[in-house]
């Protein structure tokens, strides 16, 4: 159903997903209202809510962000193929909601799938955020009562918010064993190797294969270890594309600059040949002396929020603590109500067109989770599309789209930037043809 893909809706998304058929779509990747008005719900209200009701947060910057409702994540469930995955940003103020609400629907959390299948909830962990906070010493002093004040100096409401979580659901297999619904569907399972992490040099991942082959070498075990629990003789090998990818996604503040590498001189290791640990055990026992490559990492000036300078203050050699994680440059970033980088924000606009859209999501990042989420050449769908991030990140990895949004300026919006990225990835695919074509003649 070709008029059916490849397109963004102008509508409400439970109107339009309405007219799609079961089973059509293999990921859905979203960023939905957070339900992050001026008042919290009554119990009642929330057991209304998960019982097919609306739920009014009241408004937030001057609109409404009610969360979906129960009606609309049962539509996203039967349109779904079996086995598909859900990912869904969400506020930490209305996570709780949020996801019970999914949950309703038939959604089965992460919880209930093997832990090979991937985390429960990704953290995307930024340098910036709107504090909601309430200065209770300051409004003591508006209202004239000092005394109060200078006792309740230093006091508030709510913590800024430095991250979003990215929470991940499954709808239930229909076939007997995930196997036979991989092979029915092409769902179930989200993409290990497209996500992964990669070393930040060869003697990293150097390191890395000598501890896992150690540990698969002495039957699995880990001395002193909780993890003894389950046997790791059978681990994964170590891969050249990287580590498995975590649950926590870090991105430099905008204040951020890469200024550029350095070469660090790495020392030899002493590893004994028995696997025995380095302090104890170890005295007396043969080793043997490992020399390590030198390593290139990138310099960065961190401002002082950020918080990969915070973690690799942790770790200042091999790479910082933050290579196991994916990073994200802060000049294709977009925070939570920001002064946009208006030539990711805008692009496909028209001149002194302007990508007005309040949270937009940094295209790196939504890359990122549909690659995870989606099977090659699947289908993704946002029905929160907005100024359509998610939608261009599908462009550029090759998969098919739907999107929803409600707001004509956004729709128009999205609608431009996806006919940029489409244009783009064009003049790729020929600049490529020509080339393979070139080097072709050349080989004859």
């Amino acid at each position: 159903m070709p008029e059916l893909i490849d397109v963004i809706h102008h509508g409400k998304c439970l109107e339009v997903l309405r007219t799609y058929p079961d089973n059509f779509f293999d990921s859905i990747v979203t960023d939905p209202p957070y339900g992050l008005g001026g008042r919290d719900p009554t119990p009642e209200e929330i057991l209304a809510y998960l019982q097919g009701a609306d739920l009014d947060t009241g408004e937030f910057m001057n609109k409404d962000w009610d969360l979906p409702s129960v009606l609309v994540w049962r539509e996203c469930l039967r349109v779904l193929k079996p086995g598909g995955y859900l990912f869904s940003f969400a506020g930490t103020r209305t996570i709780d909601i949020l996801s019970i609400g999914i949950r309703m629907s038939g959604f089965t959390n992460r919880d209930t799938v093997p832990v090979e299948m991937g985390p429960p909830i990704l953290r995307w962990v930024r340098a910036q955020g709107m504090p909601k906070n309430v200065d209770v010493g300051k409004e003591f002093r508006k209202a004239g009562l000092t005394e109060l004040a200078v006792l309740w100096e230093g006091y508030g409401t709510a913590l800024k918010p430095y991250w979003e979580p990215i929470i991940i659901f499954r709808k239930p297999l229909e076939e007997s064993t995930l196997l036979k619904q991989l092979a029915a569907t092409g769902t179930g399972v989200i993409n290990i190797e497209g996500s992964r992490i990669k070393h930040s040099s060869l003697a990293d991942f150097e390191k890395h294969k000598a501890g896992v082959d150690a540990i698969k070498a002495r039957g699995g075990k880990m001395e002193n270890s909780w993890k003894n629990s389950s046997d790791l003789s059978g681990a994964n090998d170590v891969s050249t594309s990287g580590r498995l990818p975590p649950n926590v996604i870090f991105v430099h503040s905008e204040l951020c600059k890469k200024v550029g590498s350095q070469v660090l001189s790495m020392p030899p290791i002493n590893r004994f040949d028995d696997g025995a640990k380095p302090f104890g055990g170890g005295a007396g026992h043969e080793y043997t002396t490992v020399h390590r490559e030198d390593e290139t990492i990138d310099i960065w000036e961190c401002h002082h929020s950020c918080p990969i300078h915070w973690i690799n203050k942790q770790q200042v050699t091999e790479g910082g603590t933050s290579k196991y994680f994916l990073n994200v440059d802060p000049d294709s970033m977009f925070f939570y109500v920001p002064k946009p980088n208006l030539r990711e924000k805008s692009a496909g606009l028209d001149e002194g067109e302007e990508n007005e859209h309040a949270t937009v999501k940094p295209v790196r990042l939504m890359e990122y989770l549909v690659t995870m989420a989606t099977p090659a050449k699947g289908i993704v769908l946002d029905l929160y599309c907005g100024s359509g991030t998610t939608c261009v990140a599908s462009v550029n990895k090759g998969f098919r789209f739907v999107g929803i949004e409600k707001e004509a300026p956004s729709v128009k919006t999205a609608r431009a930037r996806v006919q940029a990225a489409l244009q783009a990835r064009q003049e790729a695919e020929e600049e490529q043809e020509s080339a393979d074509l070139v080097f072709g003649l050349e080989s004859e």
